[in-house]
């Protein structure tokens, strides 16, 4: 099954309502249920999804909530907003999962069996309702000794294809090496938590090896050549939401800023200057493609005892 698109973005005021295409490719009758959930706290650390069946109060219906679709049929799913006076965006997930008939496996006899498989691939659509006033805000401000990208406005930004370069002939500064270190080391006991399979080649090593291997690998700096960039991975910026991301002092971060589903991708240069007093919260960094309204001096205590704004 495919489908045409996995973000559907609408306006209170201007467009309200919008179609999923889906399409299936296989040689199977799907029969295709829709589930509507409205994601709280999107972003935030306490974002979680609350399903509610009164289309009403959930702000959004969705229809049909089941398809029967056969091999080389499309089906469209209506989504229309109910939404009014929004002050921020309203955040929503449509699931899409298919499902198939029963599956037989006949056997041969003796001690062979047949086995069947089916993979099936459900979606899950991301839709936003914006307010009538949407801005996104997108500003950068240095703060102990690392760089915050945070969204100011009241609706989403997306940036994609994230990167830190050194300048021309350099290599990446000793901070920003570490900085890329801690996060792989977060994300390997993130993966731990959520109980990730082992490596296999580790099952015939002694608990002590094992801890060992695992203290090796998190403890592990990556290296870089001269003129290599270090890579990030995308984030959407839900209104309110802030992103911490090496300080870079001295090198250049890029990104592609996306401010809605239609838009095309902006690019974003991200420069930040050398330190000054204790080397924290010095200053915003200057970008092209960041709010110029934004860009002004964070005083740190430290410069604000002395009177110097």
């Amino acid at each position: 099954m495919a489908i045409d698109r996995l973000w559907v973005d609408l306006d209170s005021n201007k467009i309200a309502r919008s179609d999923l295409v889906i399409r299936n490719e296989g040689k199977d009758r799907y029969y295709v249920t829709v589930t509507p959930s409205e994601v709280v706290d999107p972003g935030g650390p306490n974002e979680h999804r609350v399903e509610i069946a009164n289309p009403e109060k959930l702000g959004l219906l969705v229809t049909p909530s089941r398809i029967i679709i056969d091999p080389g049929q499309m089906r469209a799913i209506r989504i229309v907003s109910l939404n009014a006076g929004l002050t921020k965006d309203r955040v929503y997930r449509v699931n899409i999962t298919p499902q198939i008939g029963d599956l037989s496996a006949s056997s041969t006899g003796g001690e062979d069996h047949g086995v069947a498989i089916k993979m099936l691939t459900a979606f899950d659509a991301l839709v936003t309702v914006r307010p009538a006033d949407a801005t996104e805000q997108l500003t950068a401000t240095r703060q102990g000794g690392a760089l915050v990208l945070a969204n100011a406005g009241n609706s989403n930004i997306l940036l994609l294809d994230g990167k830190i370069c050194p300048s021309k002939g350099m290599t990446l500064s000793p901070a920003t090496i570490q900085f890329m270190a801690d996060q792989n080391k977060k994300a390997e006991e993130a993966a731990k938590a959520q109980g990730s399979p082992d490596n296999p080649q580790d099952a015939n090593k002694s608990p002590e090896e094992k801890a060992k291997a695992d203290a090796a690998a998190a403890e592990a700096i990556p290296t870089f050549k001269p003129d290599e960039c270090a890579g990030l991975p995308g984030r959407r910026l839900y209104a309110g939401n802030s992103w911490t991301v090496p300080e870079a002092v001295g090198e250049s971060l890029t990104f592609n800023r996306r401010d809605s589903a239609t838009d095309d991708l902006k690019p974003i240069t991200i420069s930040c200057g050398g330190s000054s007093g204790d080397g924290k919260d010095s200053k915003f960094c200057t970008g092209a493609g960041l709010d110029a309204a934004t860009a002004i001096p964070t005083v740190s205590p430290e410069t604000k005892s002395k009177g110097e704004l």
